[in-house]
């Protein structure tokens, strides 16, 4: 009876990992998937290895009724909302339980334990460049000269002008959190291409209608990086862009070649920045 008390107690701790993870991790499916994944492993599997063979088919069943409830409830959420990022995250538990069952049957598992740490870290690689996918694209059109932009000291950004180079604006909203918290990250790229005659980088601020002018320039004021801002209001349907922060990379013939996040960490290769801006240089 203890036994039968302990192993729904586990279950359910695995049943609720995705929960417990998402708390902690404020919803972030990326820093959720590790956890999720280990807890569907080596719960079970300590479990298995402690039981006899003829019991494992149960403890399996106890464990797999829940995962298998997280995987329908979740594949329904998102064969109907499509959010086709969160489908790895949603299957890693079934997974894991699956392996930890057949990891079981050996006597010695230190090394397919190890073997399967090293797995979904491989996955976990691979599922953070995937999910950069999901937000990003590679597009191929032309800017819209529609948009009026100036400079700091008012006088008018000629894109025209810049043809030949290579342009990168970062485009935030004086309401956008997350755009303040980039911002060092774009002063430090801002310094790295400065003294690159074929790359500039602007930040770009898109208005709305209640902001100041000075006010909106006094929020940035301490960097250094050049400074763009643009006067329609209609600004966000020009660009086709209804979220910030956000990157648009233009090539030297005034193309829009990319459109996405500052994805600039060097073990994410799924549109990296500075491979983007090699790229867009060399052509």
């Amino acid at each position: 009876m203890k036994h039968n008390f302990l192993l729904i107690g586990l279950s359910l701790i695995c049943f609720s990992a995705n929960l417990i993870v998402a708390y902690f991790s404020n919803g972030d499916k990326l820093l959720s998937f590790l956890p999720h994944a280990f807890c569907y492993f080596f719960i079970p599997l300590i479990v298995f290895k402690h039981f006899k063979t003829s019991s494992r088919m149960k403890i399996f069943l106890i464990f797999l009724i829940p995962a298998l409830f997280i995987f329908s409830v979740s594949i329904h959420a998102y064969i109907l909302q499509g959010y086709s990022a969160g489908l790895p995250f949603t299957s890693v538990g079934l997974v894991s339980l699956f392996v930890a069952f057949y990891i079981s049957r050996f006597k010695n598992n230190r090394k397919q334990s190890i073997i399967y740490t090293f797995l979904v870290l491989f996955v976990f690689y691979g599922y953070s460049n995937w999910l950069l996918g999901q937000d990003e694209t590679i597009v191929n059109s032309k800017f819209s000269y529609e948009l009026q932009i100036k400079n700091s000291d008012d006088s008018l950004f000629n894109l025209e002008d810049k043809k030949g180079t290579v342009l990168v604006f970062d485009l935030w909203s004086s309401t956008c959190g997350i755009c303040f918290k980039k911002f060092p990250e774009f002063e430090e790229l801002f310094e790295k291409y400065k003294d690159d005659p074929k790359v500039e980088l602007y930040s770009l601020n898109l208005p709305y209608k209640r902001d100041s002018v000075v006010d909106v320039k006094r929020l940035i004021k301490k960097y250094s990086f050049d400074k763009l801002y643009a006067h329609n209001l209609e600004s966000w349907n020009i660009l086709d862009n209804h979220s910030v922060p956000k990157i648009i990379m233009i090539d030297k013939k005034g193309n829009v070649r990319f459109k996405g996040s500052m994805n600039t960490n060097k073990y994410l290769f799924y549109n990296n920045f500075h491979s983007l801006i090699e790229k867009l240089k060399n052509e």
